[in-house]
């Protein structure tokens, strides 16, 4: 467990804690996520995972290269960033606050999340079907 700081101007980290900086770290480490999973199971370009910005820049899918399904969207939708498929799951939704850390971190229905974890929950179906 992560120990409270003493002092913390949590205001500053609060204000500094958005759904677009938390949106953008997201998708960077999503691409990391499919560079990775790339290289470990040696996908061939065709078969490779990559991840799609929208023209917007508030979404983005993660699907094989040249298939169209599946796929799993993240979204900026006002002050939340939701996660879908096309395999029926429900959509998840992830809220953006401060920990009791005094960290930025990514919530659902009250359970604060590491981005790991969200990349783990909305990713491991996709990139590992067989292990799910």
């Amino acid at each position: 467990m992560e120990e409270v700081p003493r002092e913390l101007d949590w205001v500053k980290e609060r204000a500094a804690c958005t759904v677009d900086k938390m949106f953008t770290l997201l998708h960077q480490s999503v691409e990391e996520d499919a560079k990775s999973v790339n290289q470990i199971q040696k996908l061939p370009e065709h078969a490779a995972f990559e991840v799609v910005l929208n023209r917007e820049g508030d979404a983005f899918t993660v699907k094989r290269a040249e298939a169209t399904r599946p796929f799993v969207r993240f979204a900026k939708e006002g002050d939340r960033i939701t996660v879908s498929s096309d395999t029926g799951t429900p959509k998840l939704v992830f809220r953006i606050g401060l920990s009791d850390e005094g960290r930025c971190k990514l919530t659902e229905n009250g359970t604060e999340r590491e981005q790991w974890q969200v990349r783990k929950t909305c990713l491991e179906g996709l990139f590992f079907p067989a292990s799910v």
